[in-house]
């Protein structure tokens, strides 16, 4: 079977930001005169709305074969397999290029300030300069094999003694791979990280 799925989700203009990046006493927006932290978000409420992708496909498959012996038993194999794939995409802003902003070195050009405070309006080119998107794209499997053999193996006063014997194997994988920006932690927002490709073998008898 198969499922594909595409969705695109509104968020607000812009993230809060996490980092607290400080707002130097010469910022034009800086209305305090000396050196502030900023709280809050780059972009508030009056910005366009921020859009999230969200891409997700599934496959999965199984296949079993069942039998009997000549000797009376009879036995089962079965083959699992699963992939999922999602793709995750938004916008969020960039700590170094916040951080040169704020101090007067953002921009195109490299010598705007970005204005947070106040409701100051920005350049639109600036806000560009200072936003990023983060995308990430993770994989997931998983297959399994299951064997079973069932049989009788002795008989007793009250009836047949039967036994199962089995084993079962999984293998599970893991691939995350995501943009420079998240691997470098610069989002003000989102918390990055390495990608990641790990696997996992599980082996079960009884």
């Amino acid at each position: 079977g198969m499922a594909l799925n595409t969705a695109d989700r509104s968020n607000s203009p812009s993230f809060p930001g996490v980092t607290f990046p400080f707002v130097p006493a010469n910022n034009p927006g800086n209305f305090l005169g000396v050196p502030a932290i900023m709280v809050g978000r780059i972009i508030g409420n009056d910005g366009p709305e921020n859009i999230s992708d969200h891409d997700n496909d599934t496959y999965r498959a199984v296949a079993a074969l069942n039998g009997d012996f000549d000797n009376g038993w009879s036995g089962s194999l079965s083959v699992g397999y699963s992939w999922h794939k999602n793709f995750f995409a938004v916008t969020d802003q960039l700590t170094d290029r916040t951080n040169a902003a704020l101090n007067g070195f953002g921009g195109p050009g490299g010598d705007q300030f970005l204005m947070p405070f106040l409701g100051i309006p920005n350049d639109p080119a600036l806000l560009d300069f200072v936003t990023g998107r983060f995308m990430i794209t993770t994989d997931t499997s998983l297959l399994t094999v299951d064997g079973v053999v069932t049989g009788e193996i002795f008989e007793m006063p009250a009836g047949p003694v039967g036994i199962a014997i089995g084993a079962q194997y999984r293998r599970d994988d893991l691939k995350a791979d995501a943009d420079e920006d998240f691997n470098n932690n610069n989002f003000v927002f989102i918390f990055g990280g390495p990608d990641i490709d790990a696997y996992q073998d599980v082996f079960a008898f009884f």
